[in-house]
């Protein structure tokens, strides 16, 4: 997983470096990881998906929502990573 100064500033995440290397379900509530990850499968099925899922980022005590559009990445043989 990679994200931008933006990204890390909305999810309220401090470190990425403690979440580079993990799924991306990973970094939401329990409650929501079998939904993100259904959401990022169908992505990579070449659909376009939209995350809609609450979360508290590092259980700072703020919880926000986050609508997210998710589509596959291709690498230059059009494999999808």
């Amino acid at each position: 997983m990679s994200m931008n100064p933006n990204g890390l500033r909305l999810m309220e995440l401090d470190d990425i470096s403690l979440h580079v290397g993990r799924p991306f379900a990973e970094v939401w509530p329990p409650a929501a990881r079998e939904h993100i990850a259904a959401v990022i499968e169908a992505a990579r099925a070449g659909g376009r998906s939209t995350v809609r899922a609450a979360s508290d980022g590092e259980g700072k005590g703020s919880t926000f929502t986050i609508h997210l559009p998710l589509s596959a990445v291709h690498d230059t043989d059009w494999g999808c990573r």
